[in-house]
């Protein structure tokens, strides 16, 4: 388990060392869905069939378990190497979803601050440590105030040149903070994880920021 995270809010105000940005776009683009309690692998089937039929990227936000589904949560991921999705583009991908599913669009509502998808699995490898969701949560959001989270499944998908899927899934935590003065904090949290990249969609600014550990490169 990571430690302590008490001390960070007196030591890091201004900075999200040790990450820079790697990408960024202009436009704060969140969008839930309802799931009807749909089985996680059916949830990427179409998930997956919507990539290969727009030639978009997807990130998603699940949450609920294998078997039941109930929210899902997409969102913008800017990247050097691939660019990012027009926003105009997401919302004709969800009114496919939504049309092909049955899912619904939730309501819209005004979003934090802050929202970041932050992952629980030290680096890429597969079979890397994961931290347990439920006391980092907790841990999370006792330590930085103003902030909540909960436990999910992060997953992305596009389709690759050759036609084939490459697709990430990890466990992870959704995480709102009311205030981007408490981004600094956070990418400290994301650095004692052990998490290479995380993004942030930030509706005060209206722009989606990746961060990247400063001793990687790409995007």
């Amino acid at each position: 388990m990571m430690k302590s995270l008490t001390t960070i809010s007196a030591t890091h105000s201004t900075r999200t060392e040790p990450y820079m940005v790697s990408a960024a776009a202009p436009g704060a683009w969140y969008c839930r869905l309802q799931v009807p309690l749909d089985p996680y692998d059916w949830v990427c089937h179409a998930l997956e069939t919507a990539a290969r039929l727009r030639g978009l990227p997807i990130t998603a936000v699940v949450r609920g378990s294998d078997g039941d589904v109930t929210d899902l949560v997409l969102l913008r991921d800017p990247s050097v190497l691939f660019g990012t999705a027009a926003v105009a583009a997401l919302e004709g991908l969800v009114d496919m979803l939504v049309a092909a599913t049955g899912w619904r669009r939730r309501p819209p509502a005004p979003l934090p601050e802050v929202v970041i998808p932050l992952g629980l699995r030290r680096g890429y490898a597969q079979d890397a440590p994961v931290h347990p969701a439920r006391p980092t949560r907790r841990q999370l959001v006792d330590d930085v105030l103003g902030v909540r989270a909960w436990p999910v499944r992060l997953c992305s998908v596009r389709i690759g040149h050759d036609g084939e899927p490459q697709w990430w899934h990890e466990p992870g935590l959704l995480v709102h903070a009311d205030d981007a003065d408490q981004l600094p904090d956070l990418a400290e949290i994301a650095a004692e994880l052990g998490q290479d990249r995380f993004v942030v969609t930030n509706a005060g600014c209206d722009t989606t920021t990746a961060y990247r550990r400063r001793t990687l490169t790409g995007g």
